[in-house]
């Protein structure tokens, strides 16, 4: 058995083709999606050296004074000890996988955005307040301010954040989202008025 095993793989595989058929994508192409997805998430992951990365990271993460630095960086953004836990303890395929769905999602949008007439720079700004950037957050190379990158910690919380918003209040939600400057600013000021 190599690196990964199939059953990991088939179990991934179930998942998120569910997920992508739930989001109304045909069957076929949710399946076409996953498995290339998961292709580039595994090459990722090897690329990185990750794959070579204990289990239960958020764990070592935690507890390890070397990560001192950047867990204090998160924690500017209002990353918890859980939610490091959450993101970092999930499987390294797992977490992989996730990053390029967001990839490639985002590509989806801002595909359809050029098909319609957008320019680049335009349909660039409106991916950016409908989906988060991930990253450094002392990263000021691309965007600066309320809308630099999200630590990749915040993922799930931002997730609940958003199935929340949308169940209760979207209308709401959707003025937010016109409103802010790109979804990372959103998703910044709802952490400092503790509603994240």
């Amino acid at each position: 058995m190599g690196l990964f095993s199939s059953s990991k793989e088939d179990r991934l595989k179930d998942i998120y083709i569910q997920k992508f058929i739930e989001t109304g994508m045909p069957p076929a192409i949710a399946y076409d999606a996953i498995k290339q997805l998961l292709k580039l998430a595994k090459e990722s992951l090897e690329e990185n050296g990750e794959d070579r990365l204990p289990e239960r990271l958020g764990d070592v993460i935690l507890t390890n004074h070397n990560f001192k630095n950047s867990l204090e960086i998160s924690r500017q953004e209002g990353v918890t000890d859980e939610d490091v836990r959450e993101w970092f303890n999930m499987d390294a395929l797992e977490r992989h996988l996730i990053r390029q769905i967001d990839k490639y999602q985002m590509a989806v949008m801002l595909s359809s955005l050029l098909e319609q007439g957008e320019d680049l720079d335009m349909a660039t700004e409106i991916v950016k307040k409908y989906h988060a950037v991930f990253g450094n957050p002392e990263d000021t190379s691309v965007d600066s301010g309320e809308d630099r990158p999200l630590p990749e910690e915040l993922k799930f919380r931002i997730i609940s954040y958003i199935e929340k918003r949308v169940a209760t209040d979207n209308d709401k939600y959707k003025k937010d989202l016109e409103s802010s400057s790109s979804f990372n600013a959103l998703v910044r000021k709802e952490i400092k008025a503790s509603n994240l």
